[in-house]
């Protein structure tokens, strides 16, 4: 039986909607994603508004994210109310908007990144997005970092996720995770996905940007979720989009099991693939 990428969504329905998604460049799936992103937190935002007339942009957009951040709300309330107009404050951004000035930032730091939650839209079924995540070559040294940081950003220094460094954009107050390739467990992997990096069209009109293969990305995804104790269902769904988008024909098949093999990992990539009900 074919592995569905969603419970509810019958098989015939899925071949056609993945036959629609195919046909579409891969960067209008990222920028669908974003656009299902800003759609969700803005109607979030409206909710909130509509329940509390007293509360102004900022207070409905911080009472949003006071979850994630906890404590550094307090801060992350000063920064934004002293960089946000309220109109800036209202408005979603635009993922050029995002990346672009971190992207520059990080260049001139002289670090190479590659955006990983972006290139899973870009390989597979978009869907919005909770973060923003890029594998870097290093971390930034703080000091220099906050330096060359656009204004839209905040570093938040109360983050606990070690070797990773987390970023705050203050528009969408969505979370920018770097991923350092030379520390932590998942260190070769985040290599493994710098070093297969393709220069490729990411985002509508604009120059492109380097994104992992979608083998290295794979394998990313397979050891993210076997880390877990349980089958985590957003990583499998984003594993199995990304094979069905690609097919057989699309991915060097060769070389995605000689890079699991060297990873330890191929025999789990092995049953990943029987799962999937694909004929590979």
């Amino acid at each position: 039986m074919e592995a569905l990428l969603s419970a509810d969504t019958p098989l015939e329905t899925e071949r056609v909607w993945l036959g629609m998604l195919r046909a579409l460049p891969p960067a209008r799936r990222v920028a669908m994603a974003w656009d299902w992103t800003g759609s969700a937190i803005n109607i979030g935002r409206l909710n909130a508004s509509t329940q509390n007339l007293d509360s102004d942009a900022h207070e409905v957009a911080l009472s949003r994210a006071r979850f994630r951040y906890g404590a550094a709300i307090v801060r992350l309330a000063e920064e934004r109310r002293r960089r946000l107009s309220e109109a800036e404050a209202k408005r979603f951004p635009s993922l050029q908007e995002v990346l672009w000035p971190l992207l520059s930032a990080l260049e001139a730091l002289q670090i190479t990144a590659v955006p990983l939650s972006l290139a899973i839209p870009f390989y597979g079924v978009h869907r919005a997005l909770g973060d923003i995540s890029l594998a870097v070559e290093r971390l930034p040294e703080r000091q220099a970092l906050q330096q060359r940081l656009p204004e839209r950003f905040w570093l938040d220094e109360t983050a606990e996720a070690e070797p990773g460094l987390r970023l705050v954009e203050l528009q969408s107050l969505l979370p920018v995770w770097l991923w350092p390739a030379d520390s932590g467990d998942n260190a070769a992997l985040l290599r493994l996905l710098l070093d297969s990096r393709r220069v490729t069209p990411l985002l509508e009109e604009a120059p492109p940007i380097a994104v992992p293969s979608p083998e290295a990305l794979l394998l990313y995804l397979l050891a993210w979720q076997g880390e877990q104790e349980a089958t985590h269902d957003e990583r499998w769904y984003d594993f199995l989009a990304i094979l069905k988008m690609q097919r057989p024909s699309g991915l060097n098949l060769e070389l995605l099991r000689t890079l699991a093999r060297d990873l330890q990992c191929l025999p789990q990539l092995e049953e990943a693939l029987a799962r999937t009900g694909l004929e590979f």
